[in-house]
């Protein structure tokens, strides 16, 4: 039974605390935290309370389920706390979780045949069920892009998953050091198969992808040609631009949120016929243009993100509630697509072990963060999500849990010392990038390298 204290389980200072039992007759009677257990109610014979010494022999003898989630101490005693840490869905489960590959874990072998998949062209490998034809053989290929974007889903997830219950694992450790030593080997499994599934999740993000989306992001609004004849269908100028410019804000958010090559996202396009109604008439070349237009978009993307810039990095610390279970509550669970995606491509360290000092690298410029939890350094080689700015992030968050990013490329949000030459960018850039920002929920402290 998962989160079953055990007698193996090193007790340090409650061991031997007197704690109340019951038990049915028999020296060998299993041991439960509560007359009321159902374990206790089947043996159908004479319930004995009595008084014991916690230690190893009185835990060999506790019932599975009084072992996993019975109250054996008085609430908000030390003994409480430990026990309540440790049984249920504590740390024994964490412990447990994500050790190895379980029956929704991939081979190897079938991650690199979807990577192959999700890297083809989007002319040999069609994005949107609208724009193929009917052949067979093209129905084949939506289907086999669909399983390989159900596998990318699967293993970032199992990857996050196993990131946060690292956090968790080292959370609770840190409220009980004697512990440590004898979750090594566990701790050690842990580690192993999250850098498993990292090295899997890797395969699954295109790094010209991430950086596509952190340059579509800083973009500015661009001129649209709503004067043109092939754009007529969506009716005056005045409001074929203000339809195209919807066109360009929907197409960047799906951009700079995604994973997914830009070419993906040409399907944008067919919003314009929203409001044509049944009208076919010039549909076809509207869609032909706005496709080129988009492609072009496309163009000045892939432009920005090519751009060669330094390295830096980027120290942050997860704030405290970072992994906590629940829907909407864990790190992870915060994270979308494309944080998902940089935080699995670059992240190159870790150190989940409480600190009072931890450096995050020789290109940190000596910076040295004072924590007392968790840190991740990541190697953000290609992050340019704002590429345009200098100065710093505007209201940014107090520093909680540093992570430590090694970011590659960007300047824009490196601080008070950042080199002058770099017009500030927008607003919206600096509230959508903030490098890490959203993936550490707004406390990221940026270096220059």
């Amino acid at each position: 039974m998962y989160g079953q204290l055990t007698s193996d389980v090193p007790l340090g200072p409650f061991e031997g605390t007197t704690i109340a039992v019951w038990s049915g007759q028999g020296k060998q009677a299993k041991l439960h935290a509560t007359p009321s257990c159902s374990y206790l109610r089947s043996a159908r014979g004479v319930v004995v309370e009595r008084t014991v010494h916690l230690d190893a022999a009185v835990v060999g003898r506790m019932c599975p389920q009084c072992g996993t989630y019975g109250s054996w101490a008085r609430p908000g005693t030390g003994l409480a706390v430990f026990l309540d840490t440790l049984t249920g869905l504590g740390l024994l489960y964490e412990l447990d979780s994500f050790r190895d590959p379980d029956e929704d874990a991939f081979e190897d072998e079938e991650v690199r045949h979807a990577a192959t998949v999700l890297y083809k062209p989007v002319a040999d490998n069609p994005a949107v069920p609208a724009e193929q034809d009917a052949a067979e053989d093209e129905d084949d290929t939506w289907e086999e892009r669909q399983e390989a974007q159900r596998v990318r889903e699967s293993v970032l997830r199992q990857w996050g998953g196993a990131l946060a219950s690292m956090h968790r694992t080292h959370r609770q450790l840190a409220l009980f050091p004697w512990l440590r030593a004898w979750a090594g080997a566990a701790l050690e499994a842990k580690a192993g198969y999250l850098r498993v599934l990292q090295e899997q999740a890797q395969l699954l993000v295109a790094e010209r992808a991430l950086l596509a989306a952190t340059a579509a992001a800083a973009v500015t609004e661009p001129d649209v040609p709503a004067d043109e004849p092939a754009f007529a269908p969506l009716g005056d100028p005045g409001e074929a631009r203000r339809q195209l410019l919807s066109l360009w804000r929907r197409w960047r958010s799906a951009v700079e949120d995604s994973w997914d090559d830009p070419q993906q996202q040409t399907y944008v396009v067919h919003h314009l016929t929203d409001t044509m109604g049944s009208r076919r008439k010039g549909r076809d070349q509207m869609l032909e243009r706005a496709r080129a237009v988009v492609a072009g978009w496309e163009a000045d993307v892939r432009a920005a993100a090519g751009e060669k810039h330094g390295e830096r990095i980027v120290v942050a610390r997860l704030p405290r509630d970072a992994a906590e279970r629940g829907s909407g509550r864990s790190l992870v669970d915060r994270l979308g697509e494309w944080e998902l995606g940089v935080l699995a491509s670059y992240t190159v360290d870790a150190a989940w072990e409480p600190q009072s000092h931890h450096r995050a690298g020789a290109g940190a410029g000596g910076h040295a963060a004072a924590d007392t939890a968790s840190h991740a350094v990541l190697q953000r080689a290609g992050d340019r999500r704002g590429r345009t700015a200098g100065g710093t992030i505007p209201g940014r968050a107090p520093a909680r849990d540093r992570i430590g990013c090694r970011a590659g490329g960007v300047r824009r949000h490196a601080g008070p010392q950042q080199a002058s030459g770099h017009r500030r960018a927008p607003a919206r850039a600096a509230r959508r990038y903030a490098g890490c920002r959203a993936a550490v929920r707004g406390v990221l402290r940026w270096q220059r390298a």
